[in-house]
């Protein structure tokens, strides 16, 4: 599995490498996060333990908004790479195992950066 890899010299889209990994890693988990999205519409929540009475819809309501947020800022941040490359990066910073070969792997690996960087900063934390 190849390391990923941060271009350190002249780029504005660098993060720390802490900050990096945990987006990498929450855009590796959308798919999840779509079943559970979809899931949150039927799932019965258990007690909440407040009063022994469960507010199911309320429950369920808050979980899906939650989790909307985060399928919405990924999302927003993969229209922000042109359409060409979007699949390619989207599927690589995914699953792994490598960029199509329509473009050069340096423009391929650019754009997952600035996809990563896009996240981060829709996410506020940067």
């Amino acid at each position: 599995m190849p390391r990923e890899y941060q271009k350190r010299r002249n780029n504005p889209y660098i993060l720390p490498d802490n900050l990096y990994k945990m987006i990498k890693y929450a855009v590796k988990d959308y798919d999840r996060l779509k079943g559970e999205y979809i899931d949150a519409l039927y799932a019965s929540p258990g007690k909440d333990g407040t009063d022994g009475i469960g507010r199911p819809t309320e429950q369920r309501a808050i979980k899906r908004d939650a989790i909307f947020r985060q399928l919405e800022i990924i999302e927003q941040s993969l229209m922000m790479i042109p359409s060409e490359y979007r699949r390619g990066v989207f599927d690589e910073a995914r699953y792994g195992g490598g960029f199509p070969i329509d473009a050069g792997t340096a423009t391929y690996q650019r754009w997952k950066q600035r996809f990563i960087y896009y996240t981060a900063k829709n996410m506020n934390l940067i």
